[in-house]
């Protein structure tokens, strides 16, 4: 089993996502989706998969690839 790692910047994706729904619902809740908008990207060593970025995936593909080669 792989220990799991969340680089700042990953860290930082997941506070905006949830500044986002915070403000389009505010308070504790809970809501089931279907599909869940984000994709993880990660990176495996022997030991330790990083995650290095939780992004909007109906997000621009240009974009993203932009955000995922600047953290690289």
């Amino acid at each position: 089993m792989h220990k799991v790692q969340i680089a700042p910047s990953a860290e930082g994706d997941l506070l905006d996502g949830y500044a986002f729904y915070e403000l389009q619902d505010p308070g504790p809740y809970r809501t089931a989706s279907k599909r869940f908008p984000f994709s993880i990207y990660y990176q495996f060593d022997d030991k330790t998969a990083t995650v290095a970025a939780v992004l909007d995936a109906r997000r621009n593909p240009k974009t993203l690839r932009r955000v995922l080669s600047d953290r690289h």
